[in-house]
């Protein structure tokens, strides 16, 4: 079996890296060979994986509407000569621009498309330039192309129009249980709130923010990188940048717990991170429903609501019975999401469809 991915991105970013861990595990498997198709910005990261054929189509512009459009082209015009004759039984296309990309391939191989989830929240809703319809544009083209459709959770399905249910699958991020576990000699700190992801509006910052500078008997630690870093500035906060994998699993360690408030997800890859280490989580249902449920391996509150966020901290903060409880829960929940078991559901969903 020869299968391809479509990836263009910029980054490091949640969506892209849960791709990363994806594609390095499916490749483990026997009787499978992977080829990536990708932008120069990440190639250097795809080409350390031993085990996989990686292409470099070029450089992405991350702005520019005219830029972006004449990459598209450029892109496809590449990606569709190393298609002739690479032979691939499949192509999975990820992220929003692979989408757009994979409309100009001239004779591709059977599709399957992969969401991350913010290309699905506004794929019906007025747009507001022209980017943002050809964009959307492509994704429903995409969809009505593609062979097979994945979803990261049931809330995410939701978001898919209905005449495309037929061809849905949900297959959820996995998460590498040997790399982010409970570490022995890393001891958990007391009055320790940990986030990490984007410092923007919609992971919940400024609540979080709100609830530290009253509570100041608590001590909030930042974990990412974005525009608003600049207001984390309170006695009682610490902005600790961009960590690597192996920094992270530490911090989960030390962390008392977690808050992840955030307004929208796909999928979280930073809160399946932190129950696999073992550690407690108050976040939103938008992209944690999946893996958390409220009271049982963590604490589900509104977005949007600082009174809830402070209650919930408060409350878990000064339980530890419950804490410990919530932890244990959440850790046994992990390991169904290993790399392994997630990377099982997508060959099985690979051999389906070339059988189709």
């Amino acid at each position: 079996m020869k299968v391809g991915f479509l990836l263009i991105s910029h980054g490091g970013g949640g969506a892209e890296n849960a791709t990363f861990e994806l594609i390095n595990s499916i490749a483990q498997n026997k009787g499978i060979k992977i080829i990536v198709y990708i932008n120069d910005e990440i190639f250097d990261k795809f080409k350390a994986l031993p085990s996989i054929d990686v292409v470099n189509l070029g450089k992405f512009p991350s702005s520019g509407k005219a830029k972006v459009f004449l990459s598209t082209l450029n892109f496809s015009r590449k990606l569709s000569k190393h298609l002739k004759k690479d032979n691939l039984d499949l192509l999975q296309i990820c992220l929003q621009n692979a989408m757009a990309i994979s409309n100009w391939i001239r004779h591709p191989p059977p599709l399957i498309l992969r969401f991350a989830g913010t290309e699905l929240e506004t794929l019906d809703k007025p747009k507001k330039n022209i980017l943002e319809k050809y964009l959307a544009k492509n994704t429903r083209l995409s969809m009505k192309s593609a062979k097979i459709l994945v979803a990261l959770s049931n809330d995410q399905l939701g978001l898919i129009p209905r005449k495309y249910h037929f061809k849905v699958n949900v297959i959820p991020n996995g998460v590498n249980l040997d790399f982010f576990k409970c570490l022995e000699g890393v001891k958990q700190k007391k009055n320790v709130i940990l986030f990490v992801g984007r410092y923007i509006g919609i992971k919940g910052i400024n609540e979080i923010l709100a609830v530290a500078s009253q509570l100041p008997q608590y001590d909030f630690w930042f974990v990412g990188e974005g525009p608003l870093n600049y207001l984390i500035n309170l006695p009682n906060t610490v902005d600790l940048g961009f960590k690597t994998k192996k920094d992270l699993a530490v911090l989960y360690n030390q962390a008392t717990f977690c808050v992840f408030p955030s307004y929208r997800e796909g999928f979280s890859n930073v809160g399946l991170e932190a129950t696999s280490c073992g550690r407690s989580l108050i976040c939103t249902s938008q992209g944690f429903s999946g893996y958390i449920e409220d009271g049982k391996d963590g604490i589900i509150i509104p977005a949007r609501n600082k009174d809830a966020l402070k209650k919930a901290v408060i409350n878990l903060m000064k339980n530890k019975g419950r804490r410990k409880m919530l932890e244990k829960n959440a850790r046994i929940k992990a390991e169904a999401y290993s790399l392994d078991k997630i990377s099982k559901k997508y060959l099985e969903v690979f051999k389906g469809a070339i059988k189709k």
